[in-house]
């Protein structure tokens, strides 16, 4: 059975009822309640005590992400308030914008009730009356008959009327609204008149927006110790989801980030600290990819002691182009997504697990390319040179008989193409002289030879240097 809860909270030496779920609340309590009323009329009740500075840190987490959405976010008493009617075209709509929004904020954790108006208090009254994890829109048309119906305690100004108001049948922001306007401000204060004008959109409401710091670097406590790698991945969730609030509203792209696991006392080890660096070969600020990747590093990790802590850093940023939203897929789309690929290969098996061939300027074939993986080389193919090269290039060149003066391999071969002389090395002491020639065999495989022009004797001249595909 779902036990009775409720968050309190105090001034001076009042102390009363803050927030209750629906099991208290069935029992009798309400906001503004003292505590001693509350504990009278359900004994069973747990009781939390409020702490504002997590509250603020969690709106601040809020925010962040919210950046993703819109550049105009602000904070209002227990929520975010964001000006989202530029980007409902971006996101496809209103529904679908606040689908992202609720799947942003659950990644962080907290659950949301929306309120959508045309001004700014409006909305935030609608969210307040709004069940959790539904959502509730007022259209300008309608604005004040949703507003009339809200009852008057969602009102900030008049938390500490709520006895007079309720004593005088004022109940609902209609019959509020309704009182003139003059006694209203003499007896209530002219706080409570001005909140009420914003909501109806009959007083401006300046807004300071919410400005991203110039560094991101995230810390996040843990609830408990975590002693595997697939228990973080939520933690890192709710951090990526930050960083890609911060890097939209800074304009920049992420090229490397750090995430460090903070480790708790272990037996004879003392607090350490596990960092996990990722290198992305193309600049990156989605938060999907960057979880991704971090998930196959955090996967491939062995813990040493328990994580009690995580925290999250950009190292490296570069500035971000602007989305381009395709109908058709275009070769940067196509490249990107090998990226990604890549990208991903390396988060799991290594660094080093996925190279790519990288031309060099020489004209010794064992020396003109080689093993790499740079983030300034794009993936992109081999330059091809006027003269046909096998696909695979023996190591080590392997001498070939000779037999009635024709080298031989698997029988004697008939020399096809040829010669294509390379003389080169002269520089660093390991100088070439060769004649190439594509040769073919009795089974029919193609063959890239050479003959050594300054060999000693023609039964040692001959060599097998590649193979046709």
């Amino acid at each position: 059975m779902e036990p009775a809860l409720a968050i309190a909270e105090a001034s001076g030496n009042r102390r009363w009822i803050s927030l209750a779920n629906p099991v208290a609340r069935a029992k009798g309590l309400a906001p503004r309640q003292p505590v001693a009323t509350a504990l009278a009329l359900c004994p069973e009740l747990i009781l939390f005590e409020r702490d504002a500075a997590d509250e603020q840190k969690a709106l601040e987490e809020a925010a962040l992400a919210a950046l993703r959405f819109t550049p105009s976010v602000t904070f209002t008493p227990g929520g975010v308030l964001m000006e989202v009617a530029a980007s409902l075209r971006l996101f496809g709509g209103q529904e679908a914008l606040l689908e992202k929004i609720r799947q942003a904020f659950k990644a962080l954790g907290l659950e949301t009730a929306l309120g959508i108006a045309p001004t700014a208090k409006g909305a935030c009254l609608l969210a307040l009356a709004a069940q959790p994890g539904t959502a509730r829109s007022a259209r300008p048309a309608e604005l004040k008959a949703e507003l009339d119906a809200l009852p008057v305690r969602l009102l900030t100004c008049a938390q500490d009327h709520l006895p007079v108001l309720t004593g005088i049948g004022c109940t609902r922001l209609g019959d509020l609204e309704g009182l003139p306007r003059a006694g209203l401000a003499r007896r209530f204060g002219p706080a409570l008149l001005a909140e009420l004008d914003q909501a109806y959109g009959k007083r401006p409401e300046p807004q300071v927006w919410f400005c991203a710091p110039e560094r991101f670097a995230a810390r996040l406590e843990l609830i408990a110790r975590v002693e595997s790698t697939e228990a973080l991945l939520f933690a890192v969730r709710r951090l990526t989801t930050q960083l890609a609030g911060w890097l939209v509203a800074r304009h920049v792209a992420l090229s490397q980030l750090t995430l460090t696991l903070h480790h708790a006392a272990w037996g004879r080890l003392a607090q350490a600290q596990t960092p996990v660096i990722v290198r992305l070969s193309q600049p990156c600020r989605d938060p999907q990819h960057l979880e991704g990747l971090l998930r196959e590093r955090c996967n491939a990790l062995v813990l040493t002691a328990p994580v009690e802590e995580l925290s999250l850093a950009a190292d490296e940023l570069t500035l971000a182009a602007v989305p381009n939203q395709e109908l058709f897929p275009t070769p940067q789309s196509e490249a990107l997504t090998l990226e990604r690929l890549v990208e991903k290969l390396r988060a799991r098996l290594g660094p080093d697990a996925v190279q790519q061939v990288e031309s060099r300027a020489d004209h010794r074939p064992e020396r003109a390319w080689r093993h790499g993986f740079s983030r300034s080389t794009p993936l992109a193919p081999v330059p091809t040179t006027l003269a046909p090269r096998p696909t695979w290039l023996l190591k080590i060149p392997k001498p070939l008989p000779v037999r009635e003066h024709r080298p031989c391999h698997d029988g004697p071969l008939a020399l096809l193409a040829g010669p294509e002389r390379i003389e080169a090395g002269w520089w660093d002491d390991a100088p070439i002289t060769r004649d190439y020639y594509i040769a073919e065999n009795p089974p029919g495989q193609l063959l890239w030879i050479y003959r050594e022009r300054k060999a000693a004797s023609e039964t040692c001249a001959w060599f097998l240097h590649g193979l046709f595909s």
